[in-house]
């Protein structure tokens, strides 16, 4: 009965934060991408590394702690903890308040501007494209 209690009210708090999400989304890009600009660093930078934590421990990582062992996620966890907060705190709070400040919501819309060239986009735009492709293709290897 204990667990049948603890998941309805685990979908009961979800529910309602679904409710008071809806009410605060107006619909737009902005909400959608970059919450409004609305969340701190803090939860920017949980929400970043969680999403790379979470793709390359469960999918990245899994041949090599077969063939080192368990240790790998630890020094994986480590390693990308230091990196991504030296990273984020060096140089993703500065983007994060000209995203704010001017209303970027694209890497492109941000270098667009701080170079002044509408060209860079272009030419910005299949660069970031092909670095997202090995990260993709990194999941369907392994499965």
């Amino acid at each position: 009965m204990t667990p049948l209690i603890i998941i309805v009210l685990y979908l009961g708090l979800l529910l309602a934060l679904g409710v008071y999400s809806g009410k605060s989304f107006r619909g737009t890009s902005k909400d959608y991408f970059v919450a409004s600009h609305s969340i701190g660093p803090f939860l920017l930078l949980m929400s970043v590394f969680g999403t790379t934590m979470t793709a390359f421990a469960l999918v990245g990582s899994t041949g090599k702690a077969f063939e080192r062992g368990i240790g790998v996620y630890g020094l994986m966890a480590s390693i990308s903890g230091l990196v991504h907060a030296a990273i984020f705190f060096l140089i993703g709070i500065r983007l994060w308040v000209y995203g704010k400040k001017y209303g970027y919501v694209t890497q492109i819309q941000y270098f667009r501007a701080r170079f002044d060239s509408i060209k860079i986009g272009y030419i910005l735009f299949p660069i970031l494209v092909c670095l997202i492709i090995p990260y993709l293709l990194q999941a369907s290897i392994v499965q």
